[in-house]
């Protein structure tokens, strides 16, 4: 009976056009959000931390592969393995992102999107390093690649935050900041080394 009440009450207020009205009214003053069913951003929180550690292990999984398994030590060979480790993670998961662009929570696309920062910064290291490309100097090589993936990375996950800043929730700004932050330490780390 109770829960019978409990449906007719919140379908007459669902009904009611002042109810409306007042809720349009707050959202616009951003004092009222609009709620979405929190089963919807778990699963989308989910599925952008899934495709966050799909960016962190592909790549070190296929060059264990590829050491382990075909006995390929160094040289070109497992420089591309890791490029396309990270190009075969980049662009499903580049796809999905897009595709979802307007229907994915911001938390789960800002995971989404530090993945894929950190599988573009292994191909810039891999392409110097293997051409011997540095403008460090005495910092080597692969720290020179790190850094312009690392560049890349905070400048991917930067556009996302600026865009979209006004209408994130504060946990994937958060999430996206720390990313960023994490990004620049590891260039203060390649830089020190």
């Amino acid at each position: 009976m109770g829960n019978a009440v409990l449906f007719f009450f919140r379908e007459q207020l669902r009904q009611d056009v002042r109810l409306e009205k007042t809720q349009t009214a707050l959202q616009q003053e951003g004092l009222c959000l609009d709620v979405q069913p929190i089963g919807s951003q778990l699963k989308a929180t989910i599925i952008g931390l899934a495709l966050l550690g799909l960016g962190f292990i592909l790549p070190f999984a296929l060059e264990f592969i590829s050491r382990e398994f075909f006995q390929i030590r160094h040289g070109v060979t497992l420089d591309s393995v890791i490029v396309v480790a990270c190009l075969l993670y980049i662009l499903p998961v580049g796809q999905y992102l897009w595709r979802h662009r307007q229907t994915m929570h911001h938390l789960a696309m800002t995971f989404g999107l530090i993945g894929v920062g950190w599988a573009i910064w292994w191909i810039p290291v891999v392409i110097f390093d293997s051409l011997n490309i540095s403008f460090l100097g005495k910092y080597g090589t692969g720290n020179s690649g790190g850094i312009i993936g690392l560049l890349l990375s905070i400048l991917l996950v930067a556009q996302y935050l600026w865009r979209h800043w006004q209408t994130m929730s504060r946990s994937a700004a958060l999430t996206g900041l720390i990313g960023i932050v994490i990004f620049i330490l590891m260039i203060s780390v390649l830089l020190v080394i």
